[in-house]
């Protein structure tokens, strides 16, 4: 059974230190995504109630301890390619005049919010914190384009890298504040998030030995201790901090070569499915640019319903644990997506064997 998640830190790294050659950003390490959305709660001192403005294909754990925080999450549209125009945005921000609005790259594919000029027009006035959603991206800060006086980034290491935590992007100004007013906490939270993602490690590596019985024993306790460390990322009230070890191996992440093999895989994906998600009504395609495969955590194969239940449950039957991703959240209500595995600790006789258990799954009679 192949680990659908990245793990071995050790092929994700290279000893050249990447160099920092922006001056106008700073930055900030937490233990997750969500700690450093309660550093920013905190420094701008928002009040309980003010509106978050998100997209409907976003996590249904992060908006509940949102609410928790005090905040009142609403959502706009976003479609099966999870991008959404500029005249519906704009009607939701009228609405619900959010204090947060977050635009997320959505399996690392770029929103192209984010290149449009009307789009930020519309936040000139607004003393709104923009939060560019980069969880499923590695992120490159010599890359990133601060638009707005409080445009922040904020990305998610486990999800790309086997790392745990996150890194909060602005400018100078801004991360200064934070810096100088925030302090960041340890609890048990921190110890029982580490152990059980160090856990999840142990049965993904263990996952990998080619025994089909312990593989795919292991496979499902790495899941397992994932959903147990995902149970209580975000429930502290004060942002946590991850350990110094994981930012220091951050600097060392080889991006330019994760990039480039994650853009190869990619393109051996649709060539070896791309026929059957692109002629088989039950599924569709998740549009994207050329240049998205070099971000992107994972490859996308939207499910429509009400067939979706059925694909997964014979995908895992046949050792294969993909998941219904964000599922609960508004956009899966009439329609899910799954992710097949993209990164270094994957080859490409993998990726063949994933593809030949989903031909087998999903492009024959498996399912009648």
């Amino acid at each position: 059974m192949i680990p659908l998640y990245p793990h071995n830190i050790v092929p994700y790294l290279s000893w050249s230190k990447h160099r920092n050659i922006r001056t106008d950003i700073d930055s900030i390490d937490y233990l997750s995504w969500e700690d450093g959305l309660w550093a920013l709660l905190e420094v701008h001192r928002i009040p309980s109630g003010s509106v978050a403005l998100a997209p409907s294909f976003w996590c249904i754990d992060v908006m509940n301890n949102m609410r928790a925080h005090g905040l009142q999450v609403e959502v706009y549209p976003v479609d099966t390619s999870f991008q959404t125009d500029t005249q519906t945005l704009q009607a939701h921000i009228s609405k619900h005049n959010p204090i947060i609005l977050v635009v997320f790259h959505a399996v690392g594919i770029r929103n192209t919010l984010l290149d449009q000029d009307t789009f930020w027009q519309t936040l000139t006035t607004r003393d709104c914190i923009v939060i560019e959603d980069c969880a499923h991206q590695i992120v490159d800060v010599n890359t990133l384009h601060l638009r707005h006086p409080h445009h922040f980034v904020l990305d998610s290491w486990r999800k790309v890298l086997p790392l745990q935590g996150s890194r909060l992007y602005g400018n100078l100004q801004n991360i200064h504040m934070i810096k100088m007013s925030v302090r960041q906490v340890w609890s048990w939270d921190v110890i029982y998030i580490i152990w059980y993602w160090l856990l999840m490690h142990v049965c993904l590596y263990a996952q990998s030995i080619p025994l089909p019985k312990i593989s795919s024993l292991c496979g499902e306790w790495a899941e397992k201790c994932m959903l147990k460390g995902y149970d209580r990322i975000g429930d502290s009230m004060r942002p946590l901090q991850t350990l110094k070890l994981f930012s220091w191996l951050r600097s060392y992440v080889d991006r330019d070569t994760i990039a480039q093999v994650k853009a190869t895989q990619v393109v051996l994906y649709d060539n070896l499915i791309g026929d059957i998600i692109q002629n088989d009504n039950r599924l569709f395609s998740v549009k994207r640019n050329s240049h998205d495969g070099f971000h992107m955590c994972a490859y996308p194969v939207g499910l429509r319903m009400p067939e979706a239940p059925q694909i997964i449950t014979s995908l895992r039957a046949h050792g294969l644990l993909v998941r219904a991703e964000l599922d609960g959240c508004e956009w899966a209500q009439d329609k899910s997506v799954i992710y097949l595995p993209l990164g270094m600790h994957i080859q490409h006789h993998d990726i063949h064997a994933i593809c030949k258990v989903f031909r087998t799954c999903v492009g024959s009679s498996a399912l009648g």
